[in-house]
């Protein structure tokens, strides 16, 4: 009689990235407005660098680093709102799109004008 074969190992959780991938650092540039100024962005931004983090997770970024730009319009409730990838540089589709949700209507200060496009580049390092 054949001995039941061996439980394969479990795969590991989602997120996690290969033992042997780079571990990356995540340097969030500065929201650059059309016009005026949007100077309450670094320390909201700030707050969510661990869930941009997680998108560098899992491949998605090149070995040796990358950066995506992202366009946004803030308005008077001074959120990012449509956020979408500009550019992306070393940085897979599906990571990029992961950065844009995580900054999607996130607070990035008040504009001067009623509405105001803007700019953030986020560029993720090897550390």
């Amino acid at each position: 009689m054949p001995s039941p074969a061996a439980p394969a190992p479990a795969a590991p959780p989602p997120g996690d990235a290969p033992k042997d991938a780079p571990a990356f650092g995540v340097e969030i540039g500065r929201v650059t407005a059309d016009t005026g100024a949007l100077s309450d962005a670094a320390k909201s931004l700030r707050k969510a660098r661990d869930r941009l983090l997680a998108c560098t997770r899992a491949g998605g970024v090149a070995p040796e680093g990358g950066e995506v730009e992202l366009r946004f319009l803030v308005q008077g409730r001074g959120r990012a709102e449509g956020v979408s990838v500009q550019r992306r540089r070393g940085v897979t589709a599906a990571a990029a799109k992961c950065v844009a949700d995580v900054i999607d209507r996130r607070f990035v200060g008040y504009p001067d004008e009623p509405a105001v496009g803007a700019t953030l580049v986020i560029a993720m390092k090897k550390k």
